[in-house]
């Protein structure tokens, strides 16, 4: 559950808007040349209806886009080849009477369904209609619209997260949809990056561009964010980073940020997606932070890997680097968890397909996952793609190990052919689940063993007695009890 996980703003676009964009998505798949009848079959419209859309799509596609129609061949798409479909959309969205009207409720204080009927240059009964759509959209984020003025009422926290997701979906990269100063933004961007000794990914700068905007002109407008009291500490070094930074942007636009505004920025900058300058140090420091206990995150962090390893029992849930993974995982994601988890996206193909595959393993992280919350009172509820977000940790991890080869050695008294044989008689089985090694075989019978050589077994035809190494007797004609006892160490 996490801000750059989103799925965008979720409105219900009207159909005649839904079905231009399922055509644009339909022959900008291939650079061809797409029959009238073909698309009338895949959409299920008219070639009447496909004419007229084709001219209205035509009207807001960019000028380095281009629509042919020619008879005898049909329709076809001409596109740079460094743009996406999704600019397109973006542009529909804005065409949209609830993308107008919800613009006018952002920088209108005392809206009235008249003012913005006027402004729209439709009929009042339109508006009215719309905004009973709208409440709809709003109540994804538990949030409500106000009559009398018109007003979108909630939560602060919910209200910034909807018109930043809101803003992101109907602007393209190369817009700025803000009054405020977009370089001092990003400034404050950079500042923050380099005192915490990250480097964001391209959409998490655009992210807290839009909702540090965002958050600016509703502190402009006088709204505030309430304090909301955390199940655990976040006087950490990061918050006080953030809150050194944001005096720069009270004194370029004249404002205050309270208590509560200075920790829902941590809590987005947190969450962000970057990687880190010197990865290796902050990995020593959360081992040591997390051995001494003396943090009440990597406290309630631990807590939760005991947890899963009761529950699973895979031996790398123990191992330093998933320990590592999980740690930067519930950095970015504990705390908003408190703060959104309410907020319920649609269930995209991807969380259900790997939800059918990984059932079992979803069962079990779900249930650790709640047990965990309610205990420590973090949050109430858990989104499902936060839960295969643990999942995909888990079962990639199993891949992995399933995948990683075997370290053998092979020790055979009846001579070298034999021992290639039986190599590759063994290789011709198990494949690249077994690695043969063949140095430093006289320092291990010699019992000394080699940390780098890593080995995880020995497969011989005499019998050896070796304190540091698990050894497999097979007979010079392997036998399959042989191959069933060597097929048991690789499955370990």
């Amino acid at each position: 559950m996490c801000y750059l996980n989103q799925t965008g703003f979720e409105v219900e676009l009207p159909l005649d808007i839904k079905r231009k964009i399922s055509m644009l998505k339909f022959i900008s798949a291939e650079k061809r040349w797409y029959t009238f009848e073909e698309i009338s079959q895949h959409i299920n419209i008219s070639t009447k209806t496909i004419s007229k859309d084709l001219l209205m799509i035509t009207d807001i596609l960019p000028s380095t886009w281009e629509i042919i129609v020619q008879k005898g061949y049909g329709v076809q798409l001409i596109m740079p080849t460094n743009a996406s479909i999704e600019e397109i959309i973006t542009c529909f969205f804005r065409t949209s009477i609830k993308f107008k009207i919800l613009e006018i409720l952002f920088h209108c204080e005392n809206a009235t369904v008249a003012c913005i009927a006027d402004k729209l240059y439709v009929q009042s009964y339109v508006v009215t209609k719309s905004l009973k759509r709208i409440e709809k959209d709003l109540s994804h984020y538990n949030l409500k619209l106000q009559r009398k003025p018109l007003r979108i009422v909630g939560t602060e926290w919910e209200v910034l997260l909807m018109y930043t997701e809101f803003y992101l979906k109907a602007s393209l990269y190369s817009e700025w949809p803000f009054s405020c100063e977009q370089s001092s933004i990003l400034k404050f961007i950079e500042n923050a990056e380099s005192y915490m000794g990250r480097h964001f990914y391209i959409s998490s700068k655009r992210f807290a561009s839009y909702y540090l905007s965002t958050l600016l002109t509703r502190k402009q407008q006088g709204y505030s964010n309430e304090w909301k009291d955390l199940f655990s500490s976040l006087q950490t070094s990061n918050f006080y980073i953030i809150s050194k930074q944001l005096e720069t942007l009270e004194q370029t636009f004249s404002i205050s940020f309270s208590e509560a505004d200075k920790m829902i920025v941590t809590i987005l900058f947190n969450s962000l997606n970057y990687t880190y300058i010197d990865a290796d140090k902050i990995k020593k420091q959360d081992m040591t932070t997390l051995r001494t206990g003396k943090v009440a995150i990597f406290t309630l962090v631990k807590k939760f890997i005991d947890r899963l390893f009761h529950t699973l029992e895979d031996k790398f849930i123990k191992e330093e680097q998933f320990i590592c993974m999980l740690i930067e995982h519930f950095r970015k994601r504990i705390y908003l968890l408190h703060v959104h988890s309410h907020i319920k996206h649609i269930e995209t193909v991807d969380i259900q397909y790997i939800k059918r595959k990984y059932l079992k393993t979803f069962l079990q992280v779900k249930k650790v996952y709640y047990d965990w919350i309610q205990e420590y009172e973090i949050a109430t509820y858990v989104p499902d793609e936060e839960i295969i977000d643990i999942v995909l940790y888990i079962e990639s991890y199993r891949i992995i190990s399933n995948n990683t080869a075997k370290r053998i050695i092979i020790i055979c008294k009846e001579g070298e052919a034999w021992k290639q044989y039986i190599s590759a008689l063994l290789k011709g089985k198990f494949g690249n689940k077994i690695e043969l090694v063949t140095k430093n075989v006289q320092n291990i019978l010699k019992e000394h063993p080699n940390p780098t050589e890593n080995i995880d077994f020995i497969i011989s035809t005499i019998p050896l007695e070796l304190q540091h190494y698990p050894v497999i007797l097979i007979q010079s004609i392997i036998t399959e009890r042989d191959l069933q006892n060597i097929r048991n160490f690789i499955n370990l």
